[in-house]
């Protein structure tokens, strides 16, 4: 029976207690009636023993008395008798799950299998697990950091949320007693109360140091620790904890903002108010040095210092001893230096005889061209800084700022009392002095200028009395309409009487600006004179309060305007005149030339082929007429040539599209040009004879301008018959040229081709970029 004590079972431990009470018979019955399956199998699975309960199993596994385990059961058998330790495995058996324990027999080579119904335990686990799974779920979607807690106070479930709050892992938590984690009698003996007594505490915004994480400094809880019960008493704590330290922060560095708003507004002692700021911001903080640089002079001067650098007040130091200072002055922004010791950007000699190991700094608004920073500094342990106490130092950096402002203006505002006083009684002297240059400079103006209101003008220089013919201000005073009537206003352009309301000085006086050329009558002469009027009121507070007007003479100008005109017209008509007795003189010498002189070379031509079938001529004289052939030949294709360049026929009889296509034809390929040439809507009628003559020369000169200076092998024109022009453009692909130089010099192409156009009443714009070829384009009426 030894054999059997290894892993026993309940049922085994009676049966062995039965036996060592002397009770052998109820020992030997035990397998056969023992309610659970069990069996007695041999290495290879030879079942070697089965009671009755162990039937149904054996019918599962096809393995009778005498039969074998399946494979499985005799890997499990071999192991237990190698190992000589109790194996234990669970498998589903029709509806129900068994638990089977493997028991090895030493001293008889084979093993024990002992059976047991665990269908009502895996359910029950099974509910529990699902229960935790819940419990945990439920603990993940709480906001609130929560732990659940034996009766010994430790750690046997927690959500998320108490991780991050803990600043542990779950792993390196659980399973530990939570006062050994965080050690505090006084939280200790709260929680054996409520264990104890099963009574629910609350606490609010409970302060809390944590032991291992110093930077943290005091923390603030809202908490809850609740007893779980059961029939029995409390058998654990839940704790619920609500992370308010940066509310109750908050709650402080707003208290000691108002401590220094109240500071600010009650004292005026710019260095103590600065000093006092220090102060309370250092201690609200929790920061054992403070102090406030200011940039003067290539150096950094510690204008107020707190605490552990109070010493330092007064001294300067070079940028690169401050660096967060200068970085903060620069950027314009706060610094959050948290361990400056991983931080090389800030390191320095002086900070490090500080053994300063964290750092907040904000940028002092710029004043009077100073950079400055206000710096907390934190000697003992790092520091991690939240968003209310970077948006604190920055609103304290801003007082600061206000207070060394505020000093700055009541100096500047000093100074400038006593700069004002010195520069009234300079003002007074020079406007004595202005005062008479600009009386003498308005009374050698050279146009008329009046000053006025309602009730007349009451300031006008000498031109003014001059163009009007007045001897005194006091023949142009009294009512504008009434002055008006006086000098016969009129329009320059109608020569029409100004209404009251039209006068130029009658709507500047309603406060618009205008300008005016109208006719005035000098009241001395009776002569009339032209004057542009500008007119603009006088505006003061928001109100017009006059108005002044300058009066210019044009009556010279526009006589000579006019004249100009008429010598411009007769230009015209002279030029326009000339291309048409021009271009008469090219059709008078074509025609000439082409039938007259066209007419003898075709009969010459005549005459020599007859003379060729002369059968007296001899060889000799063949060829000296095959010579003269030729020569005659290309003298009436050079006659038929000059003709055309001097007024082609097609066009006065074809019209433009025709002669200037064929021209263009012949013209590319006489210059190895490709051209292409369109008509858009041409083809209905033809136009006016000197309109299609312009056009026509226009395109020829400007063809005979591409190859002499282009450089191009690619010509396009398009012309185009509009609703009341017709349009021209040439285009080519050349190496371009300015037109603005060639303008200057006097092209006389480009002189020549503008005439042209301007003499039927077009234009002519020509458009050209070095490297990208010239347009010219041309629209004339038709």
């Amino acid at each position: 029976m030894d054999d059997l004590m290894p892993g026993a079972s309940a049922a085994e431990e009676s049966l062995l207690a039965g036996i060592a009470g002397g009770d052998i018979q109820a020992a030997a019955l035990f397998p056969l009636q023992n309610p659970n399956p069990v069996l007695r199998a041999a290495p290879d699975g030879t079942v070697l023993f089965a009671n009755r309960a162990s039937q149904s199993l054996l019918n599962s596994w096809g393995a009778g008395a005498g039969g074998r385990l399946p494979d499985e059961m005799q890997r499990l058998i071999q192991e237990t008798l190698a190992s000589g330790k109790q194996h234990r495995i669970r498998l589903p058996h029709a509806d129900e799950v068994l638990e089977l324990d493997f028991i090895p027999i030493k001293d008889g080579g084979h093993a024990n299998i002992y059976a047991r119904d665990v269908t009502a335990q895996v359910k029950a686990e099974a509910a529990l697990r699902e229960e935790r799974d819940l419990l945990q779920a439920t603990m993940e979607h709480s906001r609130a950091s929560l732990v659940y807690l034996d009766p010994d106070f430790n750690l046997v479930a927690m959500n998320s949320a108490y991780e991050v709050a803990c600043q542990r892992s779950r792993v390196e938590m659980l399973g530990r007693n939570h006062f050994d984690l965080f050690p505090n009698a006084e939280n200790e003996a709260i929680f054996r109360r409520v264990r104890d007594t099963g009574e629910t505490i609350e606490y609010s915004a409970r302060p809390f140091e944590f032991v291992d994480q110093p930077w943290r400094g005091v923390t603030y809880w809202d908490w809850t620790l609740a007893p779980v019960k059961d029939g029995s008493g409390v058998k654990g704590l839940i704790l619920s904890l609500v992370d308010v330290t940066e509310r109750v922060r908050e709650g402080r560095l707003r208290g000691a903002l108002n401590t220094c708003y109240a500071l600010f507004n009650s004292m005026r002692d710019v260095r103590g108010l600065v000093e006092a700021v220090l102060a309370h911001g250092a201690e609200v903080l929790y920061c054992q040095s403070a102090h406030v640089l200011l940039a003067r002079d290539n150096q950094w001067v510690i204008e107020a210092a707190y605490g552990r650098s109070a010493h330092l007040a007064g001294t300067a130091y070079p940028a690169e001893q401050v660096p967060m200072a200068a970085w903060v002055a620069q950027m314009r922004e706060p610094l959050l230096a948290e361990d400056l010791a991983a931080d090389g950007r800030f390191a320095s000699d002086l900070w490090a005889q500080m053994a300063v190991r964290s750092c907040l700094a904000a940028p002092l608004l710029h004043h009077a061209g100073h950079a400055g920073a206000l710096v907390f500094n934190y000697h003992e342990h790092t520091m991690r800084f939240g968003k209310a106490e970077l948006e604190f130092a920055e609103r304290l950096a801003a007082l600061v700022s206000l207070a060394y402002e505020k000093a700055r203006l009541a100096e500047a505002e000093r100074q400038a009392i006593d700069a004002l006083q010195q520069a009234n009684e300079q003002l007074a002297r020079r406007v004595k002095e202005r005062t008479a240059e600009l009386e003498a400079i308005f009374a050698s103006l050279p146009d008329a200028v009046y000053v006025g209101n309602e009730n007349g003008m009451y300031l006008v220089n000498q031109a003014a009395l001059d163009n009007l013919g007045c001897d005194g201000i006091e023949d142009l005073q009294g009512r504008i309409p009434d002055l008006a009537e006086k000098v016969r206003t009129r329009h320059a352009a109608s020569g029409q009487r100004l209404a009251p309301e039209e006068e130029p000085f009658a709507r500047a006086l309603q406060g618009e600006k205008i300008t005016l050329e109208m006719i005035l009558r000098n009241l001395k002469t009776g002569q009339d004179i032209v004057v542009r009027s500008a007119c603009a009121p006088i505006v003061h507070d928001g109100k017009v309060i006059g108005a002044v007007a300058v009066n210019t003479d044009i009556t010279e100008r526009l006589r000579a305007d006019a004249e100009l005109r008429a010598h411009r017209e007769q230009l015209k008509n002279l030029s326009r005149r000339l291309i048409e007795l021009q271009e008469s003189e090219r059709q008078f010498i074509a025609r000439q030339l082409y039938d007259d002189e066209g007419q003898r070379l075709a009969a010459l031509l005549v005459q020599l082929r007859m003379l060729e079938l002369d059968p007296e001529c001899g060889p000799a004289v063949l060829a000296r007429i095959a010579d003269l052939k030729n020569l005659a030949a290309g003298l009436l294709q050079d006659l038929h040539s000059l003709a055309v360049d001097l007024r082609p026929a097609s066009l006065d009889q074809l019209g433009l599209p025709h002669a200037l296509r064929q021209y263009a034809q012949d013209f590319g390929q006489a210059h190895n040009l490709q051209v292409q040439s369109e008509f858009i809507r041409m083809d209905t009628e033809h136009l006016a004879r000197d309109t299609e003559t312009a056009i026509y020369r226009i395109m020829q000169e400007a063809l005979e301008n591409i190859v002499r200076h282009a450089q191009a092998n690619r010509v396009d024109i398009v012309v185009q018959k509009r609703a009341d022009s017709v349009a021209a453009i040439i285009e080519d692909n050349g190496v371009g040229f300015d037109v603005d130089e060639a303008v200057r010099e006097g092209s006389l192409g480009l002189v020549g081709m503008r005439e042209r156009a301007e003499s039927v009443g077009g234009s002519l714009t020509i458009e050209s970029v070095r490297g990208r070829g010239t347009a010219v384009y041309v629209e004339v009426p038709c």
